[in-house]
């Protein structure tokens, strides 16, 4: 369904808070931080100034009245744009949710005499959530106004925002994607995830809440990285492909197959697959489940639209941290004593036990969102996990466990050949028909791993020897 041209209008921010609005189940909490809220307030302050006229009313010709206000036609302030979904006798806010709420509050904050006290004193309780501190600070700033009736009478009538309304939430979705193309604040996941969200229609309210709710638990930083940095260079360079950049441009990669449509032969193979698998934990008791999950979840295989996508992002967001203390047990543990990890708990990989970390010593060149990390060993140990984690997918952690040196001597042979390592340099690494990513692909066996190509790290000559000795120095000190 196409939106005709009465479906948008300009609504003064009275009538449009006069309607039924509702968040629906899966919008993400309130998350403004409250400058960004008090901000609001003084745009809106700053704009109702300009129709006073402070000294003589030459400038608003004859139409000034008794107070001093200018009587003359004012230009509206318009606020940006909300986009509602028409469900039954409500609207559903698809976007502008957060905008929508400081309204609301600033609403309440201007009406004195109408103030809502339950909603106010649920607002103060709240007072270490973000909403709540919004609440404070705008409360805060209210307190220091001369003249709320003129504020809030200009918030009311002389405020607009553009409203998109639409019976079909995948129009409303689709209206949300293109405004934010354009604009440059939300980042790949982010209309990823109101793509499956789209695809989870027909799903439940209370799943779609769960499903955000664990979606919103990991940092927003922190899931560009897993995209950007691990799951769309895996896809990429296993198909000898460039991964420089996961952009807006690149997200139809993970997409999925959608239900909508009717799907080709080879779309139905996987969409019977990964149907299918989860039905084998009852009849082979000797698959674990971690094992089961990398099987529905492969790395190089489209994935199903909506909900098994954010099961899937779960799943490998949970994988990296695991495989990561798993591959620097040592600063793993350190981390966790200190109270500084941001990594979650789970299960290590087999053989993890009474190691110092993978190639008989420590390694403590990263965690997930690059803390501490050092600027030479950066690039190398992004490499060295994403194929731990493109090894581990394939052909399960046993694996992963018996090849652990050869994938470290692959990727940190780039730190041994070259002086300085550049994105470039990791891209032709990473892509190469020697690098773990292609040879592994279309690998029926894990012995076909020894032709991936790196440099022996052991060996104690020349420029490998200096590099093994500055290696060693630097996890050294990284671990005390």
């Amino acid at each position: 369904m196409t939106i005709k041209p009465q479906d948008v209008a300009a609504f003064k921010v009275g009538a449009l808070l006069s309607r039924d609005l509702q968040i629906p189940a899966y919008q993400r909490p309130y998350s403004w931080r409250a400058a960004t809220a008090v901000q609001l307030l003084d745009d809106v302050l700053h704009a109702e100034s300009s129709v006073r006229v402070p000294g003589s009313p030459a400038s608003c010709g004859n139409d000034v009245d008794a107070d001093n206000v200018c009587n003359a036609p004012v230009q509206p302030y318009v606020l940006g744009t909300v986009i509602l979904h028409r469900s039954e006798d409500r609207f559903d806010i698809v976007d502008g949710q957060q905008r929508t709420l400081t309204l609301r509050m600033l609403h309440m904050l201007l009406e004195e005499p109408s103030f809502d006290r339950t909603i106010s004193t649920r607002l103060e309780q709240s007072a270490e959530s973000a909403i709540g501190k919004a609440w404070s600070a705008l409360h805060r700033r209210a307190d220091d106004l001369t003249d709320r009736a003129a504020i809030a009478h200009f918030l009311r009538h002389h405020c607009e925002v553009v409203v998109v309304v639409t019976d079909d939430i995948d129009e409303a979705f689709r209206v949300f994607d293109s405004q934010n193309h354009r604009g440059k604040s939300l980042l790949p996941h982010d209309l990823l995830k109101a793509h499956h969200l789209r695809e989870m229609r027909q799903e439940s309210d209370s799943l779609r809440a769960a499903v955000i709710e664990k979606w919103e638990e990991i940092d927003a930083g922190e899931l560009d990285r897993l995209f950007s940095t691990y799951l769309y260079r895996i896809r990429r360079w296993s198909n000898g492909q460039d991964g420089t950049r996961f952009g807006l441009a690149d997200i139809d990669i993970f997409k999925g197959i959608s239900s909508d449509r009717r799907p080709s032969p080879w779309e139905l193979y996987h969409l019977v697959a990964q149907s299918a698998i989860p039905l084998l934990e009852v009849g082979r008791r000797d698959l674990e489940r971690r094992s089961l999950d990398h099987a529905r979840f492969q790395l190089d295989a489209p994935i199903r639209a909506g909900r098994h996508f954010f099961e899937m992002t779960m799943f490998m967001y949970q994988e990296l941290q695991d495989l990561y203390r798993t591959a620097f047990p040592e600063t793993s543990s350190a981390e966790h004593r200190e109270g500084t990890s941001t990594a979650t708990t789970g299960p290590a990989l087999p053989g993890a036990e009474g190691r110092t970390g993978f190639n008989g010593f420590s390694a403590s060149p990263l965690v997930p969102d690059h803390r501490g990390i050092h600027p030479r060993f950066r690039y190398v140990t992004d490499l060295y996990l994403a194929s731990l984690l493109f090894t581990v997918n394939k052909f399960g952690p046993d694996a992963a466990a018996g090849v652990d040196r050869m994938l470290f001597r692959w990727a940190y042979s780039l730190r041994v050949k070259h002086q300085r390592v550049l994105a470039r340099s990791v891209e032709n690494h990473g892509k190469d028909e020697r690098s773990p990513f292609s040879v592994l692909r279309n690998a029926r066996s894990i012995l076909e791993a020894h032709m991936i190509e790196g440099v022996d790290l052991e060996e104690p000559t020349g420029r490998v020897a200096e590099y093994r000795t500055t290696l060693r120095h630097y996890l050294a000190e990284a671990s005390a």
